[in-house]
């Protein structure tokens, strides 16, 4: 399972989440822009999808988050 996540986190966002997720963890992303105070700008919220063969792996591709090259953005999972 170590290696496989490993490989999957290489082109995905992946989560490794035990137990039934109903709802469905969703990934939060944005930049921030810096300022007085810092604010998290272009925020995006994608539900991740259940990785085939895997009950506890949950990812959504990278290239399915409208990203841009040369950008730095930041992340996080909600888990309800």
């Amino acid at each position: 399972m170590a290696e496989s996540l490993l490989v999957r986190k290489q082109t995905s966002f992946a989560l490794f989440c035990v137990g039934n997720r109903n709802p469905p963890p969703d990934l939060i992303i944005g930049q921030l822009q810096l300022g007085t105070p810092i604010t998290f700008i272009n925020q995006r919220r994608f539900t991740l999808q259940a990785a085939t063969g895997f009950s506890d792996l949950w990812e959504i591709p990278a290239a399915n988050c409208n990203l841009s090259d040369g950008q730095t953005y930041h992340y996080w999972f909600e888990v309800l």
